[in-house]
This record gives C-alpha cells, structure tokens and sequence, in this order.
C-alpha cells in the first residue's frame, strides 16, 4: 500500500470519529426532547395514546411508500393509507380473533415479496400495488398489538416495559458496536451492524427486562423476565435488520430526516413492530385476558 494511503487513512480516522460523536450528541438530544412527551402519553393512555399509535403508523408508512415511489416503485398513497388506518384498527375492534396467527402468515407468505427482485415482465405499477399492500401490512398490523397492550389490564405497565427493553436493545447495539464492533453481522444487508453489537443489545435487552419486571412490578419471575428480555432483543434486531434490508432494496440509508440522529419514524419504529407484537402475545400467553 502506497504511503499516501496510510496518511489519508490516519486522515479520516479523526474524522469518522467527529461524525460519530456529532451523531450520538443528536441522538442523545432528540431522546431528551422526544422520550418525556411520550412517555406522559402512555401514561394517558385513551384517546391521546390512541392517536399517537396512528400518527407513528401512517407516518412511517407514508415515509415507506415516498422511498417507493422515488425507486420507481409508483405507490397508491390514499387508498395505502386508508387501508393501513383499518389493518391498524381492525384488530382493536375484534380482539378476541387470532390476527397474530393471521399476521405471522401474512407476513411469512407475503412481506419477503418486498424484497424480491421483480421479473422483467411485472411493470413498475405493479410493483408499486405490491409496495402499497406490503408497506402497510408491514407496519400497520405489527403496531396494532400496541393498541391492544395498553388496554390490557396493566397496560401502562406493559407497554411503559415494551419501551424500556426496546430502547435498552437499540441503544446497548448501538453503543457496543461503535466501542468494540468489528465482526460484521449481515454486511450485505446492514454494513454497520457488527455481532458485537448484537450481543450488546441481547445483554442490554435482558438487564433492562429484569429492571423493568422490578420496578413496574410485573408478575413476571426472575427467569422469565430474562427469558423475555432475550426474546425481544433478538425480535428488535431482526426487525431492525429486516427494515435495513427493505431500505437497501430501495437504494436508500435512513427513511428520512425527520428526527436529528435517528432519521425518519420508519427507522424508529423496526424495532417497535417486532417487540409489540411479541410481548403482546406474550403477556396473553402468561394468562392475561384480551382487552
């Protein structure tokens, strides 16, 4: 290697690492301004939690069908939205019926279609129609167990933990990864994501499980609690890994710019889809009755 580049190496190296703490520093502040307005919702609940769950939803889904449309992939915006507001409800109004089986099968039959290089012969209006469907079952049916989690009896609580081991997960990766990350997890699909950094937040998802069944007071035992912690850390990564592959598939690095340091709600939200949905069908499992 020329020596020139080693000295553009030893150039950069200071640089990377200014970008890096510029980012944690926007991070670090958006969380400060972001997390007591939603944390003062949960604890609301009602209306105004109701309303926040269908915000996040059609804004990430919005988000989601503007990365299509500016791949070539023309979604339809209106009838996409109106059909994630009832994928996002319809749960709600019937909660007694079995729509986690029903997802798991939509999900596993259809969502990979997403990332499905298409055959010359399918048009880019078809392709568009499939990223309106599987845009809005990808986010709207996934958050509505978070609807249904708030209505359980200790919702609060539940959902107030659903918060705290997610974060605890996204944070513990993040800040792992960046100190000690050097193995890649899926190069191909998200370059930055390291096993160290999954490991991080597999740990941190376990600790902040066990903190949060003590201090919500949960009727969950030690070993469940890790066990649970466990889960749900490998169900943010692999939701935060499956929303990096759709937006590889889309030629794109963050959903948007919406929040300094994070990007847009979609990217916010990879986690959430996967945990809400475990922990809601978790908790009803551990004997809880249906809202």
């Amino acid at each position: 290697m020329p020596a020139g580049s080693d000295a553009s190496a030893a150039c950069l190296q200071p640089r990377r690492t200014v970008v890096a703490s510029s980012v944690l520093r926007q991070r670090l502040l958006s969380a400060a301004l972001l997390l007591p307005p939603l944390l003062a919702i949960v604890w609301l609940g009602g209306p105004w939690y109701a309303a926040l769950v269908t915000a996040a939803a059609l804004i990430g889904v919005d988000e989601l069908y503007r990365l299509a449309r500016a791949a070539g992939r023309p979604t339809l915006r209106w009838p996409g939205l109106a059909f994630a507001a009832l994928l996002l409800w319809l749960p709600k109004l019937a909660p007694n019926q079995p729509w986690g089986l029903l997802y798991a099968i939509f999900a596993l039959l259809g969502l990979p279609l997403l990332l499905v290089r298409p055959a010359p012969s399918v048009s880019p209006g078809q392709q568009g129609r499939l990223w309106t469907v599987g845009g809005a079952l990808y986010l709207a049916w996934p958050l509505s167990s978070a609807l249904l989690l708030r209505e359980l009896p200790d919702g609060r609580s539940w959902t107030l933990f659903l918060l705290l081991v997610t974060f605890s997960v996204d944070t513990g990766a993040y800040a792992i990864g960046r100190a000690f990350g050097r193995r890649r997890l899926a190069p191909r699909i998200s370059p930055g994501k390291t096993w160290e950094g999954a490991i991080g937040g597999a740990l941190a998802g376990v600790a902040a499980s066990a903190l949060g069944v003590m201090l919500l007071a949960l009727p969950v035992v030690r070993v469940e609690a890790a066990v649970w912690g466990l889960a749900l850390a490998i169900a943010a990564q692999a939701g935060d890994l499956y929303e990096s592959a759709l937006k590889r598939r889309l030629g794109t690095k963050e959903a948007s710019g919406l929040i300094p340091g994070h990007g847009g709600l979609l990217d916010r939200l990879d986690s959430v889809l996967a945990t809400s949905l475990m922990l809601y069908w978790l908790v009803l499992w551990r004997g809880a009755p249906a809202a």
